[in-house]
């Protein structure tokens, strides 16, 4: 009885691979193994044709692996072609993608494909202004992007990257009476290419005399409070579970 108790039955010595699992499975095992809450900040990609620059952190573990130092998610990404390509779209709609409006595909090389854009859910786009008025958003790199998003967090700010010894002189009216209709337009593009199940999140940066204009090009489908990716630079930063608010 004592050697048939140790000897093996077929399923226990089957040997059982990722692949030979259920989908449904294998998906809830690649939840382990991408950290919670990436957020990868594109905003200052500002080099001519040349490999993007990356910001890509998290602030929470999934629970069994609190502490841990090392992510799974690379070697994951590298075991085969299927695995990747289930594990892309559940990475890609988990992270919290940061650009600035500004990007030109003209001067400038977008650092994701039109097929990797489709897969994104979660967005904050900085319209950053200069001294006179904001750029306009290019459709050629936001229409693949917008449609699918499930959050939308705009940030509108200053230009910080502006120098120059001959800085026009500040004139806060004036600098207004040129933004809000160059802002109207952006936002008017924003409400063209948006799904209506798109939750948009507005940061005015304490820029309230937007909000009347924002309202007027997107009635009642803003929600205006500070996102939190503003609120880190002020020791106020964490992401709450999955959303930007």
């Amino acid at each position: 009885m004592a050697t048939e108790s140790m000897t093996p039955t077929s399923h226990l010595s089957a040997r059982c691979t990722l692949l030979a699992m259920p989908p449904e499975i294998r998906l809830h095992i690649y939840q382990f193994c991408i950290p919670q809450n990436l957020y990868a900040d594109y905003s200052d990609f500002v080099s001519i044709r040349g490999p993007p620059p990356r910001t890509l952190y998290y602030d929470v573990w999934p629970e069994p692996y609190a502490g841990a130092d090392e992510s799974a998610l690379p070697g994951l990404l590298l075991l085969c072609r299927q695995i990747t390509n289930e594990v892309e779209p559940m990475l890609y709609g988990r992270t919290t993608f940061v650009f600035s409006h500004t990007f030109t595909p003209r001067y400038q090389s977008f650092p994701f494909s039109p097929e990797t854009k489709e897969l994104m859910q979660k967005v904050i786009i900085r319209v950053q202004g200069n001294y006179t008025d904001f750029s306009p958003m290019d459709p050629g790199v936001w229409d693949d992007i917008l449609p699918n998003l499930r959050q939308l967090g705009i940030s509108i700010e200053d230009m910080k990257t502006i120098r120059s010894l001959r800085r026009p002189p500040f004139d806060e009216k004036l600098r207004i009476s040129g933004w809000t209709p160059c802002l109207a337009k952006i936002f008017q593009y924003l409400d063209r290419a948006l799904s209506n199940e798109t939750q948009v999140i507005v940061d005015t940066n304490n820029k309230e005399h937007f909000i009347e204009s924002i309202e007027n090009q997107m009635p009642g489908r803003c929600v205006f409070q500070t996102l939190r990716c503003n609120k880190r630079h002020s020791g106020g930063w964490t992401w709450g579970t999955d959303n930007l608010l």
